[in-house]
Parts: structure tokens; C-alpha cells; sequence
């Protein structure tokens, strides 16, 4: 009996030092972060970690400052997704000993504030033509879109490319599908894409549900995406006359607030002058380059391209200044006017 009381008082006792341990350290405050930002960092560093593990520290990179993704977050989880699928298919490409000429770098990606992102992700590779010196291989990309339900939608630029497997594969050596800039130009709280495609550049919007053509950028024919006066919104620079002639006058389509762009504003007519600043004539005989800018500079400034084409094409034919784009350039209506 004596025993077995002993016994019960050093299990209530063990009870006892257990209880009082456990209250002292549910009451111990827990430390407070550091005020190095050491405790923000972390997570980051760990959003990261699966990209540094496996060497892609400039693809994380380029995701990151691909635009209008803030260069202290982690790329978001659609964005590491599209990276991942598009490495897969770049392995594949290298363990078939294809010509590998893209890389995860060469890939952008961008989430807006409403958590919706924006993405290049190669889908598929194959090789267009075997033992071909001009190594054609042909990748398949598309432009991804990833609502913050996490919904997907996706559309191939056009243009030329290889078909095989039934599909266009629509990136290769001479023809790249590449991010120019991602901006909220409507304002909604949803960036759009400006892409470029070969020699072609595309402004995507979301709207509805799908991928669609920005509307207010419909009938450019965009070279590249600048701020040109500094408001903090991206204009974009236009090829007058299309792709064909070998112009290198390219105007600004001024970004207004509303999500439009003006070609006919001071912003506008400042950058039009800049390149044309006084009416001169067309340097006959010159290179076609030089003709080219002499008769874009011509038809800004109001010159009438019947009289530009008799100059250029009859009376003075033997000068070499009948280009072949030039009647489909003096067909074409200025985008705005000097006169």
C-alpha cells in the first residue's frame, strides 16, 4: 500500500512539472521580425528555389522584370508554371539534338493587380527539316493568358512558320515570338500584352472571357513600345506605310488616359516633325532607303502622290527611283499631315 501511494505521488508530480512547462512557453512572446526586411525576403527567396535549384536564375530574371510585375515579388505561380512547361520541351529539344537557338530567358511573363498573368510558353518542338544547314527548328509558342480563377486561354500569333503534326510551328531562327511590354492601357486593372511576331506586332487584350485584339491599336502597323514624353504610359511607334517599304520613319501613337492612342496631338506632330522637319525633294537615284524616307517625309508634308509617282516612275525613270514597293507606298494615306 505504502508503495503504490509513492508510486501515484511521483506520477502527479511528472503531471504537474509537464503543466507548468507547457503554460511558460505557451506565455513566451514570440520574436519579433528583424527590421532588415530578412523576414520578407525569406518567402521570396523560397518562391524561387525551384528555378535557382535548377540553374534557370536568368529566366527568374526575366520573368520578373519582363514589365509590369514589381521587381520584388516572386514570379507568380502561373508564371513559374509556364517557365517549367516551357524548359520541358527545351529539354526535349536538346536530348534530340535538335538546334536549340531559345532559351527560358527568351520568354516574358507579367501578372496584373487583378492577379491575372500574361506568358509565352513554348507548347511543342520539332525539327522542320532534317540536316538542314539553316537548322530549322521549329518551336510552337503561344501567348498564354491565366485568369485569377486560374482559367487558361491562349492564341498563336500569326504568321509563317513550319507545319508538322498538325500544328504551325511558329517560332525558328529568323521569325521569334517576344514580349514588348506589358500595360494597363484601359485602365480595368488587367494589363494587356504587346507581342511581337516576326516582323509584326500584336496588342492582346482579355475581354469576356478570351484573347482578343486591342481594339484602339487596330490598323497599326507597330514596330516597338516607348514612352516618348515621359507621362508614365507606353506610346507606341508606328511604321507609317505598313512593313514593305524600307521606310525607317516611325511615328508615335500617343497614349492618352482614356486607353486610346492619337497620332494627330502635339505629342504626335512633335515626333512627326522631328523626323521631317523641312519639305525637301526626293534624293533621285539615291538608295532605297533614302527614297523611301524622302517620299514618306514628301506625303506627311501634303505632296500629291500622282505628281510623286510621274516624278519618280516617268520622267525621271532612268534614274533608278521606281522602286517596286513605291506605288503600293503612294497608294497608302498618310497618317496624319505637316501641311
Amino acid at each position: 500500500m505504502r508503495d503504490k501511494l509513492i508510486g501515484f505521488l511521483i506520477v502527479l508530480a511528472v503531471a504537474a512539472l509537464i503543466w507548468f512547462v507547457g503554460t511558460k512557453l505557451r506565455k513566451t512572446p514570440a520574436a519579433s521580425p528583424p527590421d532588415d526586411g530578412a523576414a520578407v525576403a525569406a518567402p521570396i527567396r523560397d518562391a524561387a528555389a525551384p528555378f535557382a535549384t535548377r540553374g534557370d536564375d536568368a529566366a527568374v530574371a526575366a520573368i520578373v522584370d519582363a514589365g509590369a510585375q514589381d521587381a520584388t515579388l516572386a514570379p507568380s505561380a502561373a508564371c513559374r508554371a509556364m517557365v517549367e512547361a516551357s524548359e520541358e520541351k527545351i529539354d526535349v529539344a536538346k536530348d534530340a539534338g535538335y538546334c536549340v537557338d531559345l532559351s527560358a530567358a527568351d520568354l516574358a511573363c507579367a501578372t496584373s493587380k487583378n492577379g491575372a498573368t500574361w506568358g509565352l510558353r513554348i507548347d511543342d518542338v520539332t525539327d522542320l527539316e532534317a540536316d538542314a544547314a539553316s537548322c530549322p527548328t521549329g518551336w510552337l509558342m503561344r501567348v498564354v493568358h491565366v485568369a485569377p480563377d486560374n482559367s487558361q486561354q491562349t492564341v498563336i500569333p500569326p504568321g509563317p512558320g513550319g507545319v508538322r503534326n498538325g500544328h504551325r510551328y511558329n517560332v525558328y531562327k529568323a521569325a521569334p515570338v517576344y514580349a514588348l511590354a506589358f500595360f494597363d492601357w484601359d485602365g480595368d486593372g488587367e494589363d494587356e500584352a504587346v507581342i511581337g511576331r516576326w516582323t509584326s506586332v500584336f496588342v492582346y487584350t482579355f475581354k469576356h472571357g478570351h484573347i482578343a485584339f486591342y481594339a484602339p491599336a487596330a490598323g497599326l502597323t507597330i514596330s516597338q513600345v516607348d514612352d516618348v514624353d515621359g507621362d508614365g504610359r507606353p506610346d507606341l511607334l508606328v511604321r507609317p506605310f505598313g512593313d514593305e517599304p524600307p521606310t525607317t520613319i516611325e511615328l508615335v501613337a500617343h497614349s492618352l488616359e482614356d486607353g486610346t492612342f492619337t497620332l494627330h496631338d502635339a505629342v504626335a506632330v512633335k515626333r512627326a516633325q522631328s523626323l521631317c522637319p523641312t519639305d525637301a525633294p526626293v534624293a533621285l537615284g539615291a538608295s532605297e532607303e533614302v527614297v523611301a524616307n524622302d517620299v514618306a517625309c514628301s506625303l506627311l508634308w501634303g505632296h500629291d502622290p500622282k505628281a510623286l509617282r510621274k516624278q519618280l516612275c516617268e520622267t525621271n525613270a532612268d534614274a533608278g527611283s521606281c522602286f517596286p514597293w513605291l506605288r503600293r507606298m503612294l497608294a497608302t494615306r498618310p497618317l496624319l499631315s505637316l501641311h
